[in-house]
């Protein structure tokens, strides 16, 4: 029985961090919406930093469902990837955008899930 108010972010740190970083691309169409053509330069920095980290932020979160304790965080980001994918149709070139940096990604979360095991190992008393 999973109680929805223990959720641990430790047990799915890269879960929450993808989901921030989606949630990030969906609220960015609105906001460049509001900004309207004031702030191009903000503008294009949203657009750049969003397109750059909306793929890896899709690879995390099925690592997060795959691999980390608390599933709901990559569960949520796919969600909410996916919804962003369907209302806001450029976000399909995010991830064109972001298809070279998967590689990178992966193995960034190797490297980060070997060091995490290392740490875990060494904090288990003999």
């Amino acid at each position: 029985m999973n109680d929805w108010s223990r959720i641990d972010v430790k047990a799915a740190p890269i879960g929450m961090i993808c989901l921030i970083q989606i949630s990030l691309t969906a609220v960015c169409f609105p906001f460049l919406a509001l900004l309207g053509a004031r702030a191009r330069p903000i503008s294009v920095a949203v657009i750049l930093l969003s397109g750059v980290l909306f793929a890896p932020a899709i690879t995390c979160s099925i690592y997060s469902i795959v691999i980390e304790k608390a599933k709901i965080f990559g569960l949520v980001g796919l969600l909410l990837a996916g919804i962003t994918i369907v209302t806001e149709r450029a976000t399909l070139y995010f991830l064109e955008m972001g298809l070279a940096t998967i590689p990178v990604t992966l193995l960034i979360l190797m490297v980060v899930s070997k060091r995490r095991n290392q740490m875990k190992q060494r904090q288990i008393p003999p």
